[in-house]
């Protein structure tokens, strides 16, 4: 099968999502189909770029966007306008509905793109305006259309854009033409069905998957210091990480942190703190991490993409519970894979106890139902049907 796959950010761009969309075309490569991506292209000198592995087989088509971006990499690289970034920033983002990569919709090269050479369409957010480059494409087309989606417009709990009744319109259209529509949480996907009932029937769950499996001896000594790890953004609108890093400072573990917040937290000589950094060194530092940290979001329906990579370990896995808890439970205790806690100071203090005497009952191993061949061979189920 001949697939076109759209994603309006560059998949070098340093994200979950892109994390995600790579290991999903490689994974649909890796199923023996003829794989086309339309992208965008970004500059090395951009502060986060992120080597990526494409399969040999893959086609990549780059929009250039042109000095929006290459100023945007200057601004990652000085304080000032990396400041000054981030006002234009929130006040664009209370503005406009869609992200900055929309300009893709308005190049040559997606006006020009032959679609009657594919035999099926995907559209892979995050960022949203994926979808509005693939519905371009496909405008004067019937072609089967999957759409991935992360956080819906309605249930994006980062959008500072407050007009709901355009997030509604702008859904139904897309779900109207879609002949799929897969969601990356199955809460979000049992609240959009809810939500969208004449939709409900093209709707479904496809969990992010991992491309490989990682097992790898434990070090960890009963009743010595543990060595965590957390690499993922902490803004205090989304995600608490106060009560974790207390934790921390009481237990007197080892803990690299590393993500983006508007939080200043201070290290210590047990403690390193680092900003965003590239996909790389996350990898070596939670491959060296004796248990990974799980931080749930403090609101909504959508689950951070990091608990899936975990999930290809055989490492500790400690789940902080946040916001809707009951919901967390009832999507993850399932696998019997996670250590779950509140996000509570003593109740994390007690876990990782728990974990340093060795005394925990789950499995450690990979969850096999989000590894990459069993999340593609469902999806292209998906398309059959």
């Amino acid at each position: 099968m001949k697939i076109l796959f759209i994603v309006s950010r560059p998949l070098e761009m340093n994200s979950s999502a892109s994390l995600r969309n790579v290991n999903t075309i490689n994974g649909l490569a890796g199923e023996g189909h003829e794989v086309t991506v339309l992208s965008t292209f970004l500059s090395r000198e951009h502060p986060a770029f992120s080597e990526i592995q494409l399969d040999s087989s893959v086609e990549v088509i780059r929009v250039n966007l042109g000095m929006g971006k290459a100023l945007s990499a200057k601004a990652g690289r000085n304080r000032f306008l990396k400041k000054i970034k981030y006002i234009i920033y929130k006040f664009q983002n209370r503005k406009n509905l869609y992200d900055s990569w929309k300009s893709m919709v308005n190049r040559p090269e997606v006006a020009q793109m032959d679609i009657s050479k594919y035999d099926l369409l995907i559209s892979s957010s995050d960022p949203k305006s994926s979808h509005l480059v693939a519905e371009k494409v496909r405008a004067e087309s019937s072609i089967p259309w999957i759409q991935i989606w992360g956080d819906p417009f309605t249930g994006d709990i980062t959008s500072l854009n407050k007009d709901e009744n355009r997030k509604a319109r702008e859904e139904k259209r897309f779900f109207r033409a879609a002949s799929k529509v897969l969601f990356l949480s199955e809460a979000t996907c049992a609240e959009m069905k809810e939500r969208y009932p004449e939709a409900a029937d093209k709707m479904d769950f496809m969990p992010r998957p991992y491309s490989e499996k990682k097992i790898m001896k434990s070090r960890i000594k009963k009743g010595a210091r543990l060595h965590l790890s957390y690499c993922g953004d902490y803004n205090s609108d989304v995600r608490n990480i106060l009560p974790f890093f207390q934790a921390v400072q009481l237990t007197g573990d080892y803990l690299k942190l590393c993500g983006r917040s508007d939080l200043h937290l201070v290290g210590d000589e047990k403690i390193q703190i680092f900003p965003r950094v590239p996909q790389e060194t996350v990898d070596k530092i939670e491959d060296e991490a004796d248990v990974l940290i799980h931080l749930s979001n403090l609101g909504g329906t959508q689950i951070p993409g990091k608990i899936y990579n975990y999930s290809a370990t055989n490492k500790p896995i400690l789940f902080i519970l946040d916001g809707n808890e009951e919901m967390l439970l009832g999507v993850f205790s399932k696998y019997n894979r996670f250590l779950f806690c509140k996000n509570d100071v003593n109740e994390i203090v007690e876990k990782l106890e728990i974990i340093r005497n060795l005394e925990y009952p789950e499995r450690l191993e990979p969850v096999d139902a989000f590894y990459v061949k069993n999340v593609m061979r469902s999806l292209l189920k998906t398309a059959e049907t």
